[in-house]
Formats: C-alpha cells, structure tokens, sequence
C-alpha cells in the first residue's frame, strides 16, 4: 500500500494532483490518499503515519513556510520522498535543506506535470519493493524476503533470523543468522512494519498476533517479552501499523479493541497475521 500526503490550501488542486498521480502510473487499487489544507493540521496528524511514502507539499501554506515546515517533516519520516510543489516561488536554497526529491511548478501543463510524476511515481515503487536478508546457515545463503521474517534477535557477532511458519526455510529457525547488525537491520526494515521490542530483537508487526503490555505472541503462538523501556514506543508503533496497510478493516475491529484495553491488560487482534 502507498500512503500518499498532499498538503495544499488548493482543495481544487489536491484533487487534480491525484488524478495526475493515477495518470502518472500510481496504482488506485493500493494506495491512500491523505490531504491537508495547513501544515498544522498535517502534523497533528503525524503520530497516525507508520510511513509515508511521498508528500507533496506546498511552499506557500497559510500558516507556515514550506520549506520551513520540510525539516520537521524530514526529522519525523527521513526515508520518505518530499516533493515540492508552487505556484510561483522558484527553489531557494533552504529548500533543499530538507533533501526534496523534485520540485514542481502548478503552472506547467498537465502533460508535462505527469511526465515529470512518472518519474516520482517510479521512484516511490522502487523503495517500496520489499527488501530482501541475505542470510543462511553452514554453507547455504539464501534471499530472505522480509514478510516471511517474524523476528530477529542479537547474536554474537550477527543476528538470528526466526522465520513464520508459512515461510520454506522454517525448519532450520535456530540455524539461520545474517552477519548485518541489529541496528543496520532496522533502518533497512523500520518502513516494513518491524519495531524494537527489546534492545535485543526486532519485531515484524505483521506477525504480532497478541499483545498486552509486557508480552507479545507471533503467528507461530511463540512469545517473546516486551522490555519496560520498549513497552509505549512498541504499542504505538503495532496500532500505527494496523491503521497504514489495513486501514478499512482496522476501523471496524480497533474501536472493539479499545475497549477490550479499557477493561483488560490483554489485547488480541484477528487481522494478524496478513
């Protein structure tokens, strides 16, 4: 799922931009469209984004600079691609202070705007491609696709990859390890759905099947404990993955979910594992 954000004080021209995102090659089928008048309401807002894959953003906002506005954006989503776009103003050079991937002008022709979409829309697909673990045991190296990967713990000197059961290589669970330290994992799969539990493992969201506030269950009923110092970060960042790539389904089930937190330390959700 892309999960698109254009801020502009234009409802006029958010609309158009969508449809010139669609014409520029953008699946309709998965992708989000969030928009926003101000950038004050966008980043009252940013606690609800898991990941943003693009964000067009306006230069000249009602309430603040643009380009003032990016560095906050950057310092909250530093893997996301920003994207400015105006309708006079040319670059600056605290506009690319933000590292903006392209810089768009409202009035090219609709023509020229999707051309130059085409090439924004092809670069978000390609950091949206799932990423692959190289990993093995003894002798044998394999690709490991990220969604087949439950958790990974710290070893000596590597990590230890535990795979779901639904994955090929799950018979050899305790034999797989990657030479990649933990932290190097998790900036390659933090905007994949993975999250510290403990300082000694990375969580994939994905697999999470049960959560209460000091323990969690993966799709193949094994536990693993949540740290004291991970125990907020971790539950925020588990409904911040529902409400990205599940969006319909999490608006009927987590109201009954909220309520089941109210009333009990124990929470169990039926969209998992996906």
């Amino acid at each position: 799922m892309y999960h698109i954000v254009i801020c502009d004080d234009d409802t006029l021209f958010i609309d158009h931009m969508k449809c010139l995102l669609l014409r520029a090659g953008l699946p309709s089928e998965t992708c989000k469209f969030y928009s926003y008048l101000s950038a004050s309401e966008f980043e009252a807002d940013f606690p609800n984004f898991y990941t943003i894959d693009l964000l067009i953003l306006d230069i000249q906002l009602p309430d603040v600079n643009g380009t003032v506005f990016a560095k906050s954006f950057r310092e909250k989503f530093p893997s996301s691609t920003l994207v400015f776009c105006s309708g006079k103003q040319s670059p600056t050079p605290e506009s690319f202070e933000s590292e903006p991937y392209r810089y768009l002008l409202k009035t090219w022709s609709d023509e020229h705007m999707v051309e130059k979409l085409a090439s924004i829309v092809a670069h978000i697909q390609t950091e949206k491609t799932e990423p692959f673990i190289h990993a093995g045991w003894y002798s044998t190296h394999i690709k490991l696709p990220a969604s087949e990967i439950m958790y990974i713990a710290r070893g000596r000197g590597c990590s230890k990859i535990y795979v779901s059961k639904t994955s090929p290589y799950y018979a050899y669970n305790d034999k797989i390890i990657c030479k990649s330290s933990l932290s190097d994992l998790h900036a390659l799969l933090h905007d994949f759905y993975f999250a510290y539990a403990h300082n000694s493992y990375l969580v994939n969201l994905q697999h999470v099947t049960y959560l209460n506030t000091t323990e969690l269950t993966l799709s193949d009923n094994s536990m693993l404990t949540i740290s004291r110092s991970r125990q907020k970060e971790f539950q925020s960042m588990f409904f911040r993955s529902m409400n990205s790539p599940h969006e319909e389904a999490v608006r009927i089930i987590l109201p009954c979910c909220l309520v089941a937190l109210q009333n009990t330390s124990y929470f169990r959700t039926s969209l998992m594992p996906f």
